[in-house]
C-alpha cells in the first residue's frame, strides 16, 4: 500500500475506497460503470453518512446489473440452446445473463464434454428468506 502520510486529513476508509477504485475501473466495461464505481468508492468512504453502507450496496448492484447487461444483451442470451423463459419474467433472469457471460453461446454439453466446472459462477444469491 502507498504511503499517505503527506496526504492531509486523509479518513482511512476513504483510501480504501480510492484503491479499490483505482484497481477495479481498467476492469470496467464502460465509462458508466467507471462513474458508478467513483460514486460507490466516494459514498463509501464519508463516515459522517449513516446510510453510506447502504448506499454503496446499491451502487455496486447497479454495476453489477449493468455489467451483466452489457456483457449479455437479451438478443444474445434468448438465442442461446440453452435458454429457456423463466415464469413471471420479460426476458432473461441474471443467472441466465451470468450464463452467457461465463460460457457464451456454447451449448451445456460441449461445456460438460470439455471438463469445464462454470456453474458455481452462474449462482445468483437468493432473494428469499428462509424463515
Amino acid at each position: 500500500m502507498s504511503d499517505t502520510s503527506d496526504l492531509p486529513d486523509q479518513n482511512p476508509s476513504d483510501q480504501v475506497g480510492r484503491n479499490g477504485e483505482v484497481t477495479l475501473a481498467p476492469l470496467l466495461v464502460d465509462d458508466f460503470s467507471r462513474q458508478v464505481l467513483a460514486g460507490a468508492t466516494r459514498v463509501v468512504g464519508d463516515a459522517d453518512n449513516p446510510i453510506r453502507l447502504n448506499l454503496f450496496a446499491a451502487a455496486i448492484r447497479e454495476l453489477f446489473g449493468h455489467t451483466l447487461h452489457v456483457l449479455a444483451p437479451d438478443a444474445n442470451v434468448t438465442a442461446c440452446s440453452w435458454y429457456r423463459p423463466e415464469p413471471n419474467t420479460t426476458g432473461p433472469t441474471r443467472r441466465q445473463r451470468a450464463k452467457y457471460a461465463t460460457q457464451g453461446g456454447l451449448g451445456d454439453a460441449f461445456i460438460e464434454e470439455a471438463g469445464a466446472d462454470v456453474e458455481h459462477l452462474h449462482d445468483m444469491p437468493s432473494r428469499r428468506s428462509t424463515r
